[in-house]
């Protein structure tokens, strides 16, 4: 399934694949991981990575 997860403030790029191999792009202030979560521990650990650095979650949206 491929999710779009938006959080406040900027995470590198080179931090991909700790987030599972995720896409990392960048919109002012808001940093935002797009790509394929092949279940759903997958997603929690992307959260649980993104708790970890204090990141402020905004939206996760499933797209398919």
């Amino acid at each position: 399934m491929e999710y779009r997860i938006v959080v406040k403030g900027h995470i590198d790029m080179k931090w991909s694949e700790w987030f599972s191999g995720l896409s990392i792009y960048h919109d002012n202030d808001l940093t935002i991981l797009k790509g394929l979560l092949l279940d759903q521990s997958a997603v929690y650990g992307v959260l649980l990575h993104l708790r970890d650095l204090n990141m402020t979650l905004l939206s996760i949206e499933k797209l398919s």
